[in-house]
């Protein structure tokens, strides 16, 4: 994807983009989430709209550009944390293990099912701070929200880690293609308001 920033789309214009996001349930739900959590955040747009253009290459979006921009990914994510494209999912022990939380461990015998509710996960008030509020920049350095991403599993799996995506552990194998997608979709809907 690239557009430029002469293109000069209007928001009528940004129908493909937004209906291109439609292709699947998880996707379509994440895209209108995003678009739906830029709109809400009116107060966030000069920011995000600055890192834009500070990171724009030659006046052209492309996924290249859009990997640098570490605010645009924060608001992502934490998009992704309040709104998980997928809420809930299950599975089968595949052996047994023990499943721990804050304040016990649990003995889960091979063949139990098992549900997760991601949104119980990523509002967590020992993990994340204001774990109720949307804090567009908590995933950001300076915030420390790179050590937050190992608590982001609307993926199946965490969001970082070595461990990305494969056949034994049935992580979602757009685990990193969804918050790239997103971030482009932002920076695109904010291109074209420069």
């Amino acid at each position: 994807m690239q557009l430029s920033i002469s293109d000069n789309l209007a928001y009528e214009d940004d129908l493909p983009l937004i209906l291109s996001f439609s292709f699947s349930r998880s996707t379509a739900s994440k895209g209108g989430i995003t678009y739906s959590s830029l709109g809400e955040q009116k107060s966030v747009h000069d920011e995000l709209r600055k890192e834009v253009r500070e990171k724009l290459a030659n006046n052209v979006l492309s996924f290249e550009t859009v990997q640098q921009m570490e605010l645009v990914f924060s608001f992502v994510y934490e998009t992704l944390r309040l709104n998980p494209p997928v809420p809930s999912q299950f599975g089968r022990a595949r052996k047994d293990f023990e499943l721990s939380s804050h304040d016990a461990v649990f003995q889960i015998k091979k063949g139990e099912m098992l549900c997760g509710y991601q949104p119980l996960v990523m509002q967590d008030p020992k993990i994340f701070e204001n774990p109720e509020d949307f804090v567009y920049n908590r995933f950001t350095k300076e915030k420390g929200g790179e050590k937050l991403l190992k608590y982001l599993f609307w993926s199946n799996g965490p969001q970082s880690g070595a461990n990305g995506p494969s056949a034994s552990n049935k992580q979602c194998p757009a685990r990193d293609v969804v918050p790239m997608t997103a971030a482009a979709f932002v920076s695109g809907l904010l291109v074209s308001e420069i």
